[in-house]
């Protein structure tokens, strides 16, 4: 009896692992596809940045026109 009872808690830890193990890796998958969202947010954020800053270089500050822009007056 205690030998089939030894083999049972040794089965049953042998599932516990297995169990253990499976969370950790659907957990290592998660934190995976976290980081792969935080790569593409910050991406776009980087990307809507630069395109921002286009524009503004591109667009007269209050007062001026394209054409009388101050770098046109610089000597």
């Amino acid at each position: 009896l205690s030998k089939g009872l030894y083999s049972l808690r040794r089965r049953q830890a042998a599932a516990a692992a297995a169990a253990a193990a499976t969370a950790a890796t659907a957990a290592a998958a998660e934190t995976t596809a976290a980081t792969a969202a935080a790569v593409e947010t910050t991406a776009a954020a980087a990307a809507a940045t630069a395109a921002a800053e286009a524009v503004e270089e591109e667009t007269p500050g209050e007062g001026q026109t394209a054409r009388t822009a101050p770098e046109d007056y610089q000597r």
